[in-house]
């Protein structure tokens, strides 16, 4: 029964938004620690799933190449989101989006029950397809492995006609989306929590607060930036036309030499010179740098939203339990060192965003300004070839002079408006703040990180 048969998605198992759950594998994959979530989702006792292949719950109907894909991208150390139906041991499926992260000796498998119900019906379709792809391939004797990736190459090419060029580019996409989804379904949470790890909640709970604060801003800063690279992307013609007057300043250049017109030629290879610099200002504005350092500072900081909110859920979990319950300080602590690791890499990340919002402004200055100049000296060059002495000093290639500097001196004074809608968007990018710092989150995982220290 494919995935996506009517039938099929009527039986799912279902959960709520709250049900946040994690498991941790090592390198082969085989489950280390899970929490009761996971085992009550998966109709699991603990002892069935500790020391067992995390596959145990795999879906038979989702395509290997979705796993290989998988890890490709654990395996190059990065973060990976991906929608995965599950299949529990009692034959009950249950869908999640699994969200999967490099940790010492393993890996940390947080799911959450999926907020786009569009997209995940899509991705679901694009299983189907490439499932289907592969049995045919079976058929025709290829084995698993050569299935899954030719599987793992259909897969790449349907998500790159949905708009992902890559998993990569899915995950940060897609995660900071479900996240935002997430907590926007939450049900409001109990004002406080009894016990020992109630200060590890409260942590955890302001950490998912104040790292939604930093989200709210790196999507407003991801738009301003997506501003400037469009109107980075509308200078095209414009460097054309000052490419086709440096050629022209080129030629003329060739001429005055020719003509022994020393002077000429000094001035007008500075002008050809001035115009190269404009050229390479515009085009080495790094908005696509600033774009991709956003996204991901977007996609590390959903992943800080999103083990905050396990700390704090499984916390509530074993408080819950008890104080006859099996021992989970290991597995708090992991959760813990998890959720500082990717503090790091977020306090990375925008430590590369800080830097990119302070260049853009600096680099775009300083080629508008050379722009200016080429206006005002592209204006005294033109005027300076109209005079009679000019033109008795360049004998009969004075003709030819005179059309090439009409021909560049209109665009010589359309440089310096030309980029006046990046100059706009640019300053609308700086207003935002050039600074997107994790002081008080990196304070709040400390705190964290003191009072799971000691949990039996």
């Amino acid at each position: 029964m494919s995935l996506t048969d009517p039938a099929a998605l009527a039986a799912r198992r279902t959960f709520e938004a709250v049900d946040v759950f994690f498991s941790t594998t090592d390198r082969r994959g085989i489950i280390r620690h899970a929490n009761g979530t996971f085992l009550r989702l998966a109709a699991l006792r603990e002892v069935d799933a500790i020391g067992f292949p995390h596959n145990l719950i795999r879906h038979p109907e989702v395509p290997g190449g979705a796993f290989r894909l998988i890890w490709d991208e654990l395996e190059a150390g990065r973060p990976v989101s991906a929608y995965l139906p599950n299949l529990a041991k009692d034959g009950v499926r249950y869908d999640v989006l699994a969200t999967i992260v490099p940790v010492e000796g393993g890996f940390l498998s947080v799911r959450l029950r999926p907020g786009l119900r569009d997209l995940e019906a899509e991705i679901l379709g694009v299983y189907d397809d490439v499932a289907s792809r592969e049995a045919a391939l079976r058929q025709e004797g290829a084995g698993r492995r050569s299935a899954a990736e030719r599987g793992a190459a259909l897969l790449s090419r349907s998500l790159a006609r949905l708009g992902y060029g890559s998993l990569s580019a899915f995950t940060r996409t897609v995660l900071p989306r479900e996240v935002d989804a997430l907590v926007a379904d939450l049900p409001q949470a109990p004002a406080r929590v009894e016990g020992p790890l109630r200060p590890v909640v409260d942590a955890a709970r302001r950490v998912v607060a104040e790292a939604s604060g930093i989200a709210a801003r790196v999507e407003q800063l991801e738009a301003a930036t997506q501003r400037v690279a469009l109107e980075q992307d509308n200078l095209t013609p414009l460097v054309g036309d000052l490419d086709g007057v440096r050629q022209e300043l080129a030629r003329v250049a060739d001429l005055a030499s020719d003509a022994g017109a020393r002077h000429l030629r000094e001035r007008t290879g500075d002008l050809a010179a001035l115009c190269d610099d404009v050229i390479e200002g515009i085009e080495g504005l790094p908005a696509e740098r600033l774009r991709e350092a956003l996204a991901d500072l977007a996609l590390r900081v959903a992943i800080v939203r999103l083990l905050a909110q396990m700390v704090a859920r499984f916390s509530v979990e074993v408080t819950a339990a008890g104080t006859g319950a099996t021992s989970r300080g290991t597995e708090l602590r992991l959760l813990q060192s998890a959720l500082a690791r990717q503090v790091e890499d977020a306090d990375a990340g925008s430590a590369r965003v800080t830097e990119l919002l302070g260049v853009v402004p600096e680099l775009l200055a300083v080629t508008r300004s050379g722009a200016q100049r080429l206006a005002h000296q592209g204006e005294a060059w033109a005027a300076e070839l109209a005079l009679p002495a000019t033109g008795e000093a360049l004998g009969g290639a004075a003709a030819e002079v005179g059309a090439l500097a009409m021909a560049a001196e209109a665009d010589l004074a359309s440089a310096a408006d030309g980029l006046l809608p990046l100059a706009e968007g640019v300053e609308a990018l700086h207003e935002l703040g050039t600074q997107v710092g994790l002081g008080a989150v990196r304070g709040l995982v400390e705190r964290i990180g003191d009072g799971v220290i000691d949990v039996a």
